[in-house]
């Protein structure tokens, strides 16, 4: 058991970055997000750690995009991908540019059956110009571009 005065506590947890006599930082906050990552990316700056070495994997949203390009190719990006209309690294570091595969040839966990679900979805808000949801993966690529694992047309 671990006594911690009163006086050891911080009302703002970030400021535990900026301490002299401070060795060790635990990060007990939970999720990959919001405080969380906040304190580590802090943590990490402050104790001279290189960040842009550092690759982080992780997924986000592209929102109210719309579908711009769709393209099928046998053999690489997962067989086939879709253009939005932004960009996708603001939703996941490491994604490049605005395309994104859903491994139509079943790669990256995704089987066929759901990759085409999801390229039929990206069709028809295509074909409809529909805005649409997608959820990006960094951590799953096909030939450098990211994985999407959802997609959802939105409502007008």
């Amino acid at each position: 058991f671990l006594k911690i005065k009163k006086s050891q506590w911080l009302k703002n947890y970030l400021q535990s970055t900026k301490l002299k006599d401070v060795d060790l930082i635990v990060e007990l906050i939970g999720g990959s997000e919001g405080a969380a990552k906040k304190l580590v990316f802090s943590a990490l700056a402050f104790f001279g750690l290189a960040l842009p070495q550092i690759s982080f994997a992780e997924q986000g949203f592209v929102d109210d995009a719309s579908v711009i390009g769709m393209m099928t190719t046998p053999g690489v990006y997962g067989g086939c991908m879709v253009q939005l209309s932004k960009p996708i690294n603001g939703a996941a570091a490491g994604c490049p540019d605005d395309w994104v595969s859903f491994a139509c040839t079943g790669t990256a966990n995704n089987s066929v059956s759901r990759a085409a679900a999801m390229w039929d979805t990206a069709t028809l808000a295509y074909a409809l110009d529909k805005k649409i949801r997608v959820r990006v993966d960094s951590a799953k690529k096909l030939n450098g571009y990211c994985f999407a694992d959802y997609i959802r047309i939105n409502a007008q």
